[in-house]
């Protein structure tokens, strides 16, 4: 036990920082060699992208499907979707969780939390209407990357229903 404990500012800059203390005592001895431990400095919140309708939009489908990805330095600690725990993939931080839609709008609220406690979040309005014509989209695929400036959009629409496409 500590009959007084020490603050200390660690070096500017994001990531592993090393702590070294040496002891002594009243009487002035010394310990020989330090105690050391290794901390990470973390002040960047997660981030994360999520892959789903946009803001504002009406869908017919009941269950929709949120993907994406979450990242930080320090690792996920939690991360939640409408207050429900998400899993999150260790190895690339993928995820996918479906919500299932009320009628009329919806609430989506995503929050994530890294392991020295930063947080993000971000939300979004969705409305379930079931009379709403039905949209599939067969390419690109979801969550899917290309290098190319130019992409080929296929998918299909209920006869004489408006199609806008947006980026």
């Amino acid at each position: 036990a500590y009959a007084s404990g020490k603050s200390w500012a660690l070096p500017i800059g994001e990531g592993e920082k090393t702590v070294y203390v040496w002891f002594r005592d009243t009487a002035g001895n010394s310990s020989t060699t330090p105690c050391s431990d290794t901390i990470i400095l973390d002040t960047s919140p997660p981030v994360f992208n999520l892959s789903t309708l946009a803001n504002g939009i009406t869908t017919s489908a009941q269950v929709l499907n949120v993907a994406g990805t979450v990242n930080d330095l320090t690792g996920v600690q939690s991360f939640s979707i409408n207050g429900s725990a998400v899993p999150v993939a260790t190895t690339d931080g993928a995820f996918s969780h479906p919500v299932v839609l009320s009628p009329g709008s919806n609430s989506l609220n995503a929050i994530v939390r890294d392991q020295a406690g930063n947080t993000t979040s971000t939300g979004r309005s969705v409305t379930f209407d079931p009379e709403t014509p039905d949209l599939s989209l067969h390419s690109p695929a979801d969550l899917s990357r290309t290098r190319n400036p130019y992409c080929s959009i296929s998918g299909s629409a209920e006869e004489n229903a408006a199609v806008g496409i947006s980026v």
